[in-house]
């Protein structure tokens, strides 16, 4: 029986492994600033998502005409609520935006 014994110490041995404390260095986790996008790029967003394309806004010089009477928040929502009380300030962008503003 002790023989036995030897040779499954010995197997158990050669197959296992033996528990190892290792130190696990956390790096930090990084913090995620969202960059403050332009009122361009914002305004440009909206535009898109609402189906008003770059053909009507270079026709209107609307993103000019935007940052120059713009001065909210730099946020999507703020800029996509705002769109009503700035086509109503010129006739051209007026005409060209209403159809997408319903």
């Amino acid at each position: 029986m002790n023989w036995l014994s030897i040779l499954w110490n010995w197997l158990v041995r050669k197959t296992s492994t033996s528990p190892k404390l290792s130190l696990i260095e956390e790096e930090p986790t990084p913090c995620v600033v969202e960059e403050e996008r332009s009122i361009e790029e914002l305004f440009l967003e909206v535009c898109t998502d609402i189906g008003i394309g770059i053909k009507i806004l270079d026709s209107t010089n609307a993103v000019e005409k935007y940052e120059n009477w713009y001065a909210g928040p730099l946020n999507k929502e703020d800029v996509m609520n705002s769109l009503q009380e700035f086509i109503k300030t010129d006739g051209v962008v007026n005409a060209k935006f209403q159809g997408f503003l319903k």
